[in-house]
C-alpha cells in the first residue's frame, strides 16, 4: 500500500513538474494584396508546416503596386504591408498569430517586445497593431491591443484550469494616389509557474522517493 502511495505522489509530482509547458500550440501567417482591381491572398500555418512559416502575396500593376507578408518563428512574430499607387487604391495587409493552451493553475507571465514602423505619405494610411488576449477556463482575463513600440510585461493570476494565451501581429497599408509602408515585430515569451503549493508537493514527492530509495538500499546491505 505504502509503495502504491510512493509511485503515486511521484507521477504527480512529475506530472505538476511539466504542468508550466503548453499543452498545444499553433503558428499561422496570413497576408493580402489589392491592386487594380486584382488580390493576392495567401495562408499558412503550423504543424502542417515546419516554423519559420514565411507568407508573402503581392499584386503589380502598370504603376502601382501592393504586397503583404507574414512571418512566424519561435518566440517571434512579424508582419509587414506596402502599398504604392499612382492612380488607383491599393491595399495590402499582413498578420503573424502564435495560439497556445496550457493546462493547470497558477499564474501566466507574459513577457512582449513590440516594434512598429511607419514610412507614409499624404493620402494614405499604415498601422502596425499587437493584440494580446488570454482567457482561463474561457474567462478573459487579460485584453490588449497595443500600437506603441514598447517593452511590455504582464502577470496574470489564473483562475480556472485551462489558460489560452493568444497573440496576433498585423500590419496594415492602404493608399491612393501616393505610399505607405509599415513594419510590425514582436518578440514574446510565455509561461504558466505553478502556485507554490505545487512546487511543496513536488519536492516531498520527491523526498518521499529519495527516502524510499535509501530503505531499500539499507535493506539490500544487511
Amino acid at each position: 500500500m505504502f509503495k502504491r502511495i510512493l509511485t503515486g505522489l511521484a507521477f504527480a509530482a512529475t506530472t505538476l513538474a511539466v504542468s508550466a509547458a503548453p499543452t498545444s500550440e499553433q503558428y499561422a501567417t496570413d497576408s493580402t494584396a489589392v491592386a487594380n482591381g486584382s488580390a493576392d491572398v495567401r495562408s499558412d500555418s503550423s504543424p502542417s508546416s515546419a516554423l519559420p512559416l514565411v507568407t508573402s502575396a503581392s499584386v503589380s500593376g502598370t504603376a502601382d503596386f501592393a504586397a503583404g507578408s507574414g512571418i512566424a518563428a519561435q518566440g517571434l512574430l512579424v508582419a509587414s504591408a506596402e502599398a504604392d499607387s499612382v492612380s488607383d487604391f491599393t491595399s495590402a495587409n499582413g498578420s503573424a498569430r502564435y495560439l497556445a493552451t496550457f493546462s493547470g493553475g497558477g499564474t501566466m507571465l507574459v513577457h512582449l517586445d513590440f516594434t512598429s514602423f511607419d514610412v507614409t505619405g499624404p493620402a494614405a494610411f499604415s498601422l502596425g497593431s499587437a493584440y494580446l488576449v488570454v482567457t482561463s477556463d474561457g474567462t478573459t482575463l487579460l485584453d490588449e491591443a497595443i500600437t506603441a513600440s514598447s517593452v511590455y510585461d504582464w502577470r496574470v493570476p489564473m483562475t480556472g484550469a485551462n489558460q489560452t494565451f493568444d497573440l496576433l501581429v498585423t500590419s496594415e497599408a492602404d493608399a491612393f494616389g501616393a505610399s505607405a509602408f509599415n513594419s510590425a515585430s514582436a518578440t514574446f515569451g510565455v509561461s504558466v509557474v505553478p502556485e507554490p503549493s505545487t512546487y511543496a508537493l513536488v519536492l516531498a514527492g520527491f523526498g518521499l522517493l529519495a527516502w524510499r530509495g535509501r530503505r531499500l538500499s539499507l535493506a539490500r546491505r544487511e
